[in-house]
């Protein structure tokens, strides 16, 4: 994760949560961090080897765990067949 166009710090990515209904697709990353350190909510540039480069908006949360710092990425999208007749 870039903090500014100097400092990037390393989040593991823990969970990926889904939480869709008819209507909606929806799902959340969940992020681990050094607990040294917080960053605040914010649109953040990622690198990951596979995806290459992206942005995300992450704010910490709290899972009242204390080995780490949280970070969430929520993601929500109406279903595209919503106004689709069934054939």
């Amino acid at each position: 994760m870039h903090i500014d166009d100097i400092t990037a710090v390393e989040i593991e990515l823990v969970e990926i949560k889904d939480m869709s209904t008819d209507l909606l697709e929806t799902f959340s990353l969940l992020f681990r961090g050094a607990k040294d350190r917080v960053f605040f909510q914010n649109t953040y540039r990622l690198t990951q080897p596979d995806m290459g480069e992206f942005t995300l908006f992450l704010g910490p949360v709290d899972i009242k765990k204390t080995d780490a710092i949280y970070y969430e990425a929520v993601f929500n999208r109406f279903r595209n067949n919503l106004n689709q007749k069934e054939v």
